[in-house]
């Protein structure tokens, strides 16, 4: 079985569709999805991948499927 990774620009870009089809500020998704803004922040500046929890929670409230924001992880020989 191949390795996955969150593809976070990927993640960001349906959290994004999500968030502006519900007119929510980006701490109102935080709030809704339980998790901390400091989080949403770090992925939206940085590109942090967040913890599991907030990945699940993020899926859930943005109805997106894991498979859309994964990817194989490289592999280095």
């Amino acid at each position: 079985m191949t390795a996955l990774v969150l593809d976070v620009p990927a993640f960001l870009q349906r959290l994004e569709v999500a968030r502006h089809e519900r007119s929510m500020s980006w701490r109102e998704v935080a709030t809704a999805c339980g998790v901390c803004s400091s989080t949403l922040s770090r992925m939206i500046t940085s590109g942090a991948a967040p913890n599991a929890h907030a990945t699940l929670s993020l899926l859930i409230w943005s109805g997106t499927s894991p498979a859309d924001v994964t990817r194989p992880k490289e592999t280095t020989p």
